[in-house]
């Protein structure tokens, strides 16, 4: 460890221990270590200076030791069906990886309709939207929809600025298209239900988040056109340059190239075994309506299938985020503890000054900006969920329906950044090096100013035609 990470560490200790000598607002002094352990772990886990899993681990035993909650609550997430969903949604992922079908089905549509801009823009959401029934893990997802789309960018020549505008376009439309569904990010939309406490299908979740979500995809499409529209406009002049190249080898040389990488490849017996497996896993998965199979079953039993057909071995087994289940786990517990021990109603009752009486535009204008807010600071959308969840369900209570709530503040806070720390799938691209983080600042101005409109003009109206609000 280096001098300079010794002294942040040192700092980071500064605000919680003095909570913890002067515990605030009259708290006891297990409220008061609760506090210093929740601020000093939420500083470590958006700095990075102390390793996230052993953060988090650290919240967990203060919660388990002081916490005035049952180490059951507590420790819900991984003894939750959803913790076994997650866990193998990693490997099954990994065997859909390993058939190489994504490369072979993907890379020939995107050569005959990717001729526009336009038509390229929607055929990205269009992907976004269909992986979602192909891929479970939301990140694995997003890398191997961005590895095969910037493949297909840098052999058509692209230039570079076109090229990350294009893979920011990817990351950002499959940020609003994964609310659509519970499976869609199937770690935050269930982190979400369980911090929430309620109960919701798969069917009800469509019901409230569908219709309202694909306006916003739209919007979200038309706003991105606007921010960097010389920049995307560069994109059909650029295709063309490639068909149509100026010296006469470098024409046959391009079209053997997309001969050789574009042309659909007829799929060998194995991988039409392959496909029909993970088809029928898929379709089995997504008839749980009918036949009340729960998802954590089927996805076992389609990861055991792939086992037996080698499709994945004890290698990819590895491919479990261990660190981000730990993680997971101690953000889940955040909301029951803080609740449970009393410290959630010290520190966000004065908020309760904040909201109107009654509910109605101002309020979900209110619980927006909080949450908002709270999002830019801490930057974790599971953390903010967490926190902000829990608490304003304890100060809307009888005012606001709970349902309503927690969608509002969901909405708020994934579709909300400026910088891409504030969500994990842009911090995977920036991370990648698809993007530069002033195209994200850049963008999210633009969807900030957009969010409001949204969310009161779109998302509370058709709640309140179903009857949500």
């Amino acid at each position: 460890m280096n001098n300079k990470r010794i002294y942040n560490l040192g700092l980071s200790f500064i605000v919680p221990g003095l909570l913890l000598i002067f515990p605030p607002l009259q708290m006891t002094m297990n409220q008061g270590i609760l506090l210093s352990a929740l601020i000093l772990t939420i500083t470590w886990w958006a700095t990075g200076i102390v390793k996230k899993s052993i953060a988090s681990i650290f919240l967990l035993t203060i919660f388990s030791i002081w916490g005035s909650t049952s180490l059951e609550r507590i420790f819900h997430f991984p003894l939750s069906a959803n913790f076994v969903l997650i866990v193998f949604s990693f490997i099954f992922t990994e065997g859909i990886i390993n058939s190489g079908l994504t490369e072979k089905l993907i890379e020939p549509v995107l050569n005959k309709g990717g001729k526009g801009v336009h038509t390229l823009l929607m055929m990205i959401i269009g992907l976004n939207f269909v992986l979602i029934f192909v891929i479970p893990q939301p990140f694995a997802r997003i890398i191997i929809l961005g590895m095969i789309l910037k493949g297909f960018f840098q052999r058509n020549k692209l230039s570079e600025d076109l090229i990350q505008v294009l893979m920011l376009f990817t990351f950002a439309t499959a940020i609003v298209v994964n609310m659509m569904f519970i499976r869609g990010d199937i770690i935050l939309n269930n982190a979400l239900i369980a911090i929430a406490g309620i109960e919701i299908t798969k069917i009800l979740w469509m019901k409230i988040m569908v219709v309202p979500t694909l306006v916003f995809v739209i919007l979200t499409y038309l706003v991105f056109y606007w921010v960097f529209k010389n920049v995307l406009e560069k994109y059909s002049k650029q295709l063309e340059k490639q068909k149509y190249p100026k010296e006469k080898k470098d024409y046959h040389e391009n079209k053997k190239i997309k001969q050789d990488i574009f042309s659909p490849d007829s799929l060998t017996k194995k991988d039409k075994r392959n496909l029909w497996m993970i088809v029928i896993v898929i379709l089995v998965w997504m008839a749980e309506p009918i036949h009340g199979i729960e998802s954590s079953v089927v996805i076992v039993a389609g990861t055991i299938l792939m086992a037996v057909f080698q499709l994945i071995g004890w290698k990819d087994v590895k491919s479990v985020n261990l660190e981000l289940l730990i993680f997971i786990t101690a953000a889940f517990s955040i909301g029951g503890v803080m609740t449970n021990s009393g410290v959630a109603g010290i520190l966000f009752t004065p908020l309760s000054d904040l909201l109107p009486k009654e509910f109605g535009v101002g309020y979900i204008f209110v619980v927006m900006v909080l949450s908002a807010l709270m999002h830019m600071v801490l930057g974790s959308n599971i953390t903010t969920l967490s926190l902000v969840v829990p608490s304003l369900m304890l100060i809307g209570e009888g005012v606001v329906p709970m349902m309503g709530l927690v969608f509002i503040i969901h909405v708020s806070v994934c579709t909300h950044y400026m910088l891409p720390f504030h969500n994990v799938i842009l911090l995977i691209g920036n991370g990648k090096g698809f993007f530069e983080s002033k195209l994200v600042a850049h963008f999210g101005l633009g969807l900030t100013i957009l969010l409001p409109i949204v969310l009161l003009g779109v998302y509370y109206m058709w709640w309140q035609i179903i009857g949500l609000v």
